[in-house]
């Protein structure tokens, strides 16, 4: 149990230790992180299965396959 609790609908993982969701750090998740701090770069930083991010969005190999249609159909 965390006492006092966290904040910005950050989880408690164990006693005394908040787990934060993507925007929001401190110890008890009290702080917002400016949106630049917070880009997919740093996704590392959330624990598995701690809520849903608010601003992560990770496609594995997303840039090859939108190349892949667009690059049909111009050849000679």
């Amino acid at each position: 149990v965390c006492a006092p609790p966290c904040q910005n609908k950050g989880s408690c993982s164990r006693p005394q230790t908040c787990v934060c969701r993507s925007g929001f750090q401190g110890p008890r998740c009290e702080h917002a992180v400016p949106e630049q701090e917070y880009r997919p770069r740093s996704a590392h930083r959330q624990a598995p299965g701690a809520g849903s991010p608010l601003r992560i969005s990770r496609h594995k190999n997303s840039s090859s396959a939108v190349q892949g249609p667009t690059s049909t159909g111009s050849q000679s």
